[in-house]
């Protein structure tokens, strides 16, 4: 069965912990595909909304103005989220509000713009909305907190299937060597790898579905995935030729 993780967005007044506040807190519970319950609060900053935010999110200065404390929301959240691993775009951020305001011992938490960085490479851009542009998520909702969390559940969930086309050997040695470090994707890679470990001798199963799917889809990738068997190895050349500056000058 999959670990249960929860997913977690912040809207805020700006950028730095250190001076500004939170404005509304989202958090999706769920397991693999399946949303198990869904948790949101507005927060009285207790300061004026700036314009930008008002327009951003679409939040009313009347509405923060009405609504409860961050210190009586904090602990319905630390509930809420127990000792399950956090999933957040760029959660780090996330964090340094919610621990400046008193949430200390929190669990694990895994970056999905990190896990995006190792997995697309390729990608343009790396917010959550150009995340899920690219890969085909709809996200019609955005910088409301729980539809971002939502949306972060998708995010992750889209990118698990990606490393799961991965071969089991690259698996093995990413949750190996995350194992021995404080890095909260591991918990991701052991869970992909006890999967792999639990469906592979089952014929036309999904992961074999999306192994052939992603193979035709990402050959960006095809480092990363299984090499074919029969495919012959690569032999030195009995001569060196010289680089093409200019042309190499050009992809660059």
């Amino acid at each position: 069965m999959p670990r249960t993780y929860v997913a977690l967005d912040l809207e805020t007044t700006g950028l730095q912990s250190e001076r500004d506040a939170i404005v509304e807190i989202g958090a999706v519970k769920f397991r693999g595909d399946d949303v198990l319950d869904t948790w949101s609060s507005l927060v009285n900053p207790n300061r004026p909304l700036p314009h930008k935010i008002e327009r951003l999110t679409g939040i009313a200065q009347s509405q923060v103005e009405r609504a409860p404390a961050l210190h009586s929301v904090l602990p319905a959240l630390m509930r809420f989220v127990g000792e399950y691993p956090m999933v957040g775009h760029n959660i780090q951020f996330d964090r340094a509000f919610l621990q400046r305001a008193g949430y200390t011992a929190m669990p694990p938490a895994l970056d999905t713009f990190e896990l995006a960085c190792i997995l697309m490479p390729y990608a343009s851009r790396f917010s959550l909305g150009k995340l899920m542009d690219e890969l085909g998520i709809a996200f019609p909702t955005r910088h409301r907190a729980v539809e971002d969390a939502r949306a972060v559940h998708a995010l992750f969930i889209a990118l698990l299937e990606r490393a799961g086309r991965l071969d089991q050997k690259i698996i093995q040695e990413i949750a190996r060597l995350g194992d021995k470090a404080d890095w909260a994707l591991k918990y991701a890679f052991q869970d992909l790898l006890r999967d792999k470990a639990r469906n592979a001798f089952a014929p036309g199963t999904i992961g074999a579905q999306l192994a052939a799917k992603g193979a035709a889809q990402d050959e960006t990738l095809g480092l990363l995935f299984s090499r074919d068997p029969k495919e012959a190895p690569l032999k030195p050349k009995a001569t060196s030729d010289p680089l093409d500056v200019d042309a190499l000058a050009h992809l660059l």
